[in-house]
């Protein structure tokens, strides 16, 4: 049985993998923050656990497990989501808000204890990725990383000829408020700015393209990014533009960087995630960040680079060669 943690809001290349899954007649349970919340039942008889869901009842049996995907786990977005629904004053709401993600996540805790022996993909500690210990690991093996500087009360004063950006030291940050979502971008700092929180600086490198590339156990796909011609997308291709969009092209990346890539992958002890690149205009690579939960379906479905078929087989053992 293949097991998936993933958000029960809508995520389609999770849903991708389970058609991939589905039609190679896979078995495969499928756990979200929502249902371990509010649907599924724990039982735990001596050294066996059993997941109880509506009608079905489930051992989790690691030696029965062939593989974990941990896609998502929107735990705060999804209690919030049940929150919606309830007729409760802001105050109740605030109260058990933090009473459901702490129950929820100690439930999930316990269930990565139990199943650790499993293989993970990627593995529950990858939660909390650090971009600072990313970028001195790739320094050690020869990126070309942007200089950075850390701290607080910091001034910066800028010149004509270095731009300076500003970017969460956190992997990712998100929240949901009112119905709609707020994230963390990249952004310019102004002249003579100054901030009293923590933040990761680091010198503005002009880019001629971006390169994300997708790592899945020693499997590697890559497009480039054409998004410095939009000034919405320049600095962070996250912040799409929908009426007038990136180009995504595959991309093919020198024997070099392939191991370079697969080597910081090992001293990290990530077995799959979203590299961030940038190419100059002196045809440089720099490294900017790994994401193990990044996201990869649109270029993945743009370049047809069939990501989460590759995904199912190597979760359920198969071979996809000739496939």
């Amino acid at each position: 049985m293949v097991l998936i943690f993933s958000s029960g809001i809508y995520d389609s290349s999770t849903d991708k993998v389970i058609d991939w899954l589905y039609s190679e007649k896979i078995s495969f349970f499928k756990i979200s923050p929502y249902s371990l919340g509010f649907q599924q039942q724990i039982e735990i008889i001596d050294d066996q656990v059993f997941l109880n869901s509506e009608n079905e009842k489930i051992e989790l049996n690691p030696q029965k497990i062939q593989s974990i995907w941990l896609r998502k786990w929107n735990l705060e977005a999804e209690v919030d989501h049940y929150l919606k629904s309830k007729n409760l004053d802001e105050k109740s709401k605030f109260a058990l808000r933090n009473l459901y993600i702490s129950e929820i996540n100690a439930i999930f805790q316990f269930l990565c204890h139990f199943l650790e022996t499993c293989k993970w993909y990627p593995k529950p500690t990858d939660l909390n990725s650090n971009k600072l210990i990313q970028s001195f690991e790739a320094n050690k093996l020869g990126f070309k990383v942007p200089l950075s500087k850390i701290g607080y009360e910091l001034e910066f004063r800028q010149s004509n000829e270095v731009k300076l950006i500003s970017k969460l030291i956190n992997t990712h940050f998100s929240y949901q408020h009112e119905d709609k979502n707020y994230h963390a971008y990249t952004s310019m700092i102004g002249k003579n700015a100054s901030r009293e929180f923590p933040s990761l600086i680091q010198e503005n490198i002009p880019k001629k393209y971006e390169v994300r590339v997708f790592y899945f156990d020693g499997f590697i796909r890559s497009t480039a990014i054409l998004s410095q011609a939009n000034e919405r997308t320049s600095l962070d291709y996250r912040r799409y533009d929908y009426t007038n969009q990136n180009r995504f092209v595959p991309y093919q990346l020198t024997e070099e960087m392939t191991t370079k890539i697969t080597t910081l992958m090992q001293a990290l002890a990530i077995n799959t995630g979203s590299i961030d690149l940038i190419c100059t205009h002196e045809n440089e690579i720099y490294f900017l960040e790994l994401n193990p939960f990044g996201q990869f379906g649109e270029l993945g479905r743009k370049c047809h680079h069939q990501i989460e078929k590759h995904i199912a087989f190597t979760l359920a053992n198969l071979d996809t060669d000739g496939k």
